[in-house]
This record gives structure tokens, C-alpha cells and sequence, in this order.
């Protein structure tokens, strides 16, 4: 993520991975991911993650919306909203 930060400055990134652990969301967000999307999510979900990205606001996956240590993640409580609607 750091070199497609210092490539493209601006760039969205969403992080698709195999892992569902909420340790590699963290640390995602934390190198400035703006969204991460789990294999096992539908390409519905995937879709809604990148036009949420396109449009500046995080896509925060519900394996951490239902983890209140993840919560307070900068951007998680704007996210939330903003996948919902």
C-alpha cells in the first residue's frame, strides 16, 4: 500500500484478501487502505466497496462493524453510514 500511496497520491486502494481477520483489516486501514473487501464477499459487495472508494469514503466490511475494538478505526462510524445508504 505505501508504494501505491507514494505512486499514485490520491489513488483509492481496496485490499481484497482471502483473510477475514480483523488484525489484517486494521492493519489495511492503518497503511491507508479505503476499503477491504474479503474473497468471500458477493461481487455485489465488492462493487458497492469501489464506488464507496470513488467517492472518497472508506468501505469498512461488517467482520469489523461487528467488532467494537475496530470500531473506533478512523473513518469506521463515517464508513458504516456510508455503506448503508
Amino acid at each position: 500500500l505505501a508504494v501505491f500511496a507514494t505512486m499514485r497520491p490520491g489513488l483509492p486502494v481496496i485490499v481484497l484478501s482471502s483473510s477475514e481477520d480483523p488484525g489484517a483489516v486494521r492493519s489495511a486501514f492503518a497503511q491507508g487502505a479505503m476499503g477491504y473487501v474479503p474473497k468471500s464477499a458477493s461481487p455485489r459487495t465488492l462493487l458497492s466497496a469501489i464506488r464507496i472508494a470513488l467517492n472518497g469514503e472508506r468501505y469498512v466490511p461488517p467482520l469489523v462493524l461487528d467488532d467494537p475494538a475496530l470500531q473506533h478505526q478512523d473513518g469506521a462510524a463515517g464508513a458504516r453510514g456510508s455503506m448503508l445508504t
